[in-house]
């Protein structure tokens, strides 16, 4: 036996509480029924009680029977190790329950139950001495089938539906737990909307009482003459009651379209927002429960569309991947050790290029490199910690891990130069003297993590020796006279491919390290036909 057996054993038991409950709440009209509009004497009525009683007997068996065959794909889907299909077809028969509920008593449950009772009334008609004509079995049928089990249906409708919804959580939770496989059929329950709801039982609940009235007045009248007699009256009770009960279900279909109008504006105003459409609104104004909904619908898309919006400028500091994983850690996310790969590119002589120029060229010109190494580092899956006047750092490893920073540093570095060679090629059409750039890249520990005030301004940042042994790798390629620098950590991670491009081991002392640096000059292809330091002074279009 699973462990979640006891889980169905109640729920079933409850079930079966509210289908005796219900099938009690029918015998209430059942027993005025048979009073006022059939033709029993009053010392007949025990009998036929008893008849009915025994009708319920031989019908509660097959109700049980039912009600097992209809909870049995819930049954399954609580299962140990039920399969994901399987938790799909019980959510859904779960959903289904109540419509369920409404088709086996108004339909099997009224049919045989009225059959069965037919059959003992003319079995019984000897003995009992009963008078019945097809008038008094025609309106049996009709009353046996509309207001004798209304009562019944909303009750256990109303109650079946109301337990189901702790039952439904657990089997949500349950498949968002097991992994959806491609072209899985989704659950689908029927849809049995308010209005939908209203359209069956508002009839019911008017058209059924008018017709008892009449039948029992027609039934009271005994003889031709006394018939004649009653007759102007009752026309009169015929025209009141067909009229009331038209404009009874005239105000209950108004009051039912004007439900489903307002539950057509919550649902359309939902699906947008599931779908990514912040900016949906409920256009719903009322003082029901509805427009209540809609104000905290409409509160809650707000407040969405904002969170977006902080979302999309956050975004816009660094990659989106990169601002999903930030907002996942949060705020008061613990600084961790990583092992990653730091990126320092710096832009040669571009003090001298400033001299004589404005800020906006000035800012134009950084603002172009910068974009273009920014989308190289984003490529390479990196981070952009900070913007250092006219060069970045660059993370790789954190706060996404990455398989091989070392690797994604060196691409993004490469990367870099071939967009940085585009670039220059523009720029000496517009007469701008090309870019000179210098990359250093270090792989080490650091301690990675926010830090600063988190009620004004917080900075994701990393901490460590690495960083600074990568800086000063950087301003070495000024010595050296590389575009690009990699040391022997970065080295020793790199792909065959990219170590084809590296130059022999070179050691150097670099300041604030006490033992040499070991790095490795790579291959970028960067031409300086016009650097910075040669064309400072050359002339800038604007």
């Amino acid at each position: 036996m699973s462990a979640v057996t006891p889980v169905f054993r109640a729920f079933f038991r409850r079930c079966v509480r509210h289908l005796l409950l219900g099938t009690a709440v029918s015998v209430i009209p059942a027993a005025g029924f048979y009073l006022v509009t059939m033709p029993f004497t009053t010392g007949q009525m025990p009998a036929v009680l008893a008849l009915g009683a025994l009708t319920l007997a031989i019908v509660l068996p097959l109700d049980l029977w039912l009600l097992r065959r209809t909870l049995a794909p819930i049954a399954d889907a609580l299962e140990e190790n039920a399969s994901r299909n399987s938790v799909l077809r019980g959510y859904a028969r779960l959903l289904d329950l109540p419509w369920l509920v409404l088709v086996r008593i108004f339909g099997p449950h009224a049919l045989i139950a009225s059959a069965i009772m037919t059959g003992l009334i003319i079995a019984a008609k000897r003995p009992m001495q009963l008078e019945l004509d097809w008038h008094d079995y025609a309106a049996f049928w009709f009353f046996s089938l509309t207001i004798v089990p209304i009562g019944h249906v909303v009750y256990e409708f109303t109650a079946v539906e109301r337990d189901s919804h702790t039952l439904a959580n657990l089997l949500g939770e349950r498949l968002s737990e097991i992994p959806a496989q491609p072209g899985e059929p989704a659950a689908n329950p029927r849809s049995f909307t308010l209005a939908t709801r209203m359209r069956i039982f508002f009839p019911l609940l008017a058209i059924a009482p008018v017709a008892a009235v009449i039948l029992a007045v027609l039934k009271r009248s005994e003889g031709l003459a006394d018939f004649k007699e009653h007759l102007p009256m009752l026309i009169d009770m015929v025209v009141i009651g067909t009229v009331a009960a038209a404009f009874f279900i005239f105000l209950m279909y108004r009051l039912g379209n004007e439900i489903s109008f307002q539950t057509r504006q919550l649902t359309s105003a939902l699906d947008r927002l599931a779908v990514g459409n912040l900016s949906a609104r409920v256009e719903l104004h009322a003082t029901s429960e509805f427009g209540q909904i809609a104000e905290h619908v409409n509160a809650m898309a707000g407040k969405l569309a904002e969170r977006q919006h902080i979302r999309d400028l956050f975004g816009a500091y660094m990659t989106p991947e990169v601002a999903d994983k930030l907002l996942e850690i949060g705020a008061k996310g613990e600084s961790e050790v990583r092992h990653v790969a730091v990126l320092f590119v710096d832009v040669r002589g571009f003090t001298a290029f400033s001299r004589g120029r404005s800020p906006r060229v000035i800012l134009a010109v950084l603002n172009q490199f910068l974009e273009e190494a920014v989308e190289a580092v984003a490529h390479a899956r990196g981070t952009v910690n900070k913007y250092l006047g006219d060069g970045l750092l660059a993370v790789f490893g954190a706060p996404i891990e990455l398989e091989n920073p070392c690797a994604s540093a060196f691409q993004a570095g490469l990367e870099m130069c071939r967009r940085l060679r585009t670039l220059n090629s523009e720029f000496v059409i517009a007469g701008i003297p090309e870019l000179r750039i210098g990359i250093g890249i270090h792989a080490g520990d650091v301690v990675v993590g926010s830090i600063g005030s988190a009620k004004y301004k917080l900075e994701y940042t990393v901490i460590g020796d690495a960083v600074n042994v990568a800086s000063r790798i950087e301003q070495l390629t000024k010595t050296v006279g590389a575009e690009m620098l990699v040391s022997a950590e970065v080295f020793a991670d790199l792909t065959d491919s990219q170590k084809a491009l590296a130059g022999p081991a070179l050691e150097e002392q670099v300041r604030g390290v006490e033992k040499p640096v070991t790095v490795h000059a790579i291959q970028t292809g960067l031409s300086h036909a016009r650097s910075l330091d040669a064309g400072a002074a050359a002339p800038m279009s604007a």
